[in-house]
């Protein structure tokens, strides 16, 4: 009789890209109770860590507004990771314009990181829970363009879909009404993705009509594309 005994196979697969085992923990520190890491993404030397939570000791009134850690590596892969410059703000720290009026802005819940030849870097930070004045707790959500070409992050544009401040209708108003989309409480910021010059937002949250002269369904969602000009 012949016994056919089980054996398990192991089998070592080379490691591609890896030159050596890293393990790295970055720690909240101050950033406690923020949701730190709740998003972040990594391009050559510089970190961005989004902690959608974070409540600034300094402002207390401005519960969850969000912000985002901002790391950069000076010599090399290996060498700790420190504080990258931010205009304005605190090093390592980028928070959002204190335009909404409840606060609970959420910035950071979403970023993503690009660069060019120039080595210019372009980020874009998502605070979904962001307001358009004069509402309050709309939820309309708003998105912030980075720039660092100079070694310091600077706000250069905000994204908010529906500016109801202006008594004109603006690009975007016109935008969102002929896409038959109505981005009040949309989350816009939920998502973000930026590839040269296009920059992508979701709004998972928004009232959408999902053929031409459909009706909206709540929180069927959207997607909007921008393209920088100039």
């Amino acid at each position: 009789m012949i016994r056919v005994i089980p054996t398990l196979v192991f089998l070592a697969l080379p490691t591609v890209g890896f030159a050596q085992p890293v393990f790295e923990q970055l720690l909240p520190g101050v950033w406690g109770n923020g949701r730190y890491g709740v998003a972040l993404d990594l391009f050559d030397d510089r970190l961005l860590i989004g902690a959608p939570g974070f409540t600034a000791a300094s402002g207390p009134s401005h519960p969850e507004e969000g912000a985002v850690h901002a790391l950069i590596r000076i010599n090399g892969p290996f060498t700790p990771w420190t504080f990258s410059p931010v205009s304005g703000s605190t090093a390592g720290q980028i928070d959002g314009e204190h335009s909404s009026l409840t606060h609970l802005d959420y910035l950071g819940r979403a970023v993503d990181l690009d660069g060019d030849l120039l080595g210019r870097l372009t980020a874009v930070i998502g605070a979904p829970g962001s307001d358009s004045p004069p509402l309050v707790q709309d939820n309309t959500g708003a998105a912030y363009i980075l720039t660092d070409s100079s070694g310091q992050w600077r706000i250069i544009h905000r994204l908010d879909p529906w500016d109801i401040d202006d008594d004109e209708p603006t690009p975007a108003d016109d935008f969102f009404e002929e896409a038959n989309v109505d981005p009040t409480g949309g989350q816009f910021g939920h998502a973000v993705s930026v590839e040269g010059s296009l920059v992508a937002v979701g709004l998972p949250y928004a009232s959408a009509a999902p053929g031409e002269g459909m009706e909206l369904l709540p929180e069927a969602g959207a997607v909007a594309i921008y393209r920088r000009s100039g």
